[in-house]
């Protein structure tokens, strides 16, 4: 994964060439706390990443755990347990021909915010199928699955 990480442009993220050497330090801080057996997201009992180490330790990320292996941050083991849990699981992640972000019958708490700050909140209580239509921030996973 290395030789992946030393091909990162500036570019790449839309920054500067003098912040570039900070955000593949980060990369690869990222990708080690991912990969860390031990590690307080993943879930080696199932062989995926949970949504958060907090309040929802319990859900199973699918979004989350995809877009890990489709970006390399994942171990060769890790990628290999998540494919086959998404292949044997594939009834409970798809709803109305779109990617669940919990499976089913998973679904957020109520009242649980997922955008805070300057911008309205707004619950999520359906397991967050949210809607991409054509073109979606999520189109990758078609081609990772």
């Amino acid at each position: 994964m290395a030789s992946r990480t030393a091909l990162i442009k500036a570019s790449d993220w839309n920054c500067s060439p003098q912040l570039l050497p900070f955000m593949v330090n980060n990369v690869l801080v990222m990708r080690q706390a991912l990969q860390s057996p031990t590690g307080p997201l993943w879930m080696p009992e199932i062989g995926m990443f949970r949504v958060d180490s907090g309040l929802n330790a319990g859900l199973v990320d699918v979004w989350g755990s995809a877009y890990a292996v489709y970006t390399g941050a994942t171990s060769t083991s890790q990628s290999e347990k998540i494919m086959q849990w998404l292949v044997n699981n594939e009834k409970s992640i798809f709803q109305a021909g779109q990617v669940r972000h919990l499976p089913s019958p998973s679904h957020w708490p109520s009242g649980v915010a997922a955008f805070q700050g300057s911008h309205a909140k707004m619950a999520m209580g359906n397991g967050s199928n949210i809607k991409t239509g054509g073109i979606g921030r999520h189109q990758w996973l078609g081609w990772f699955l």
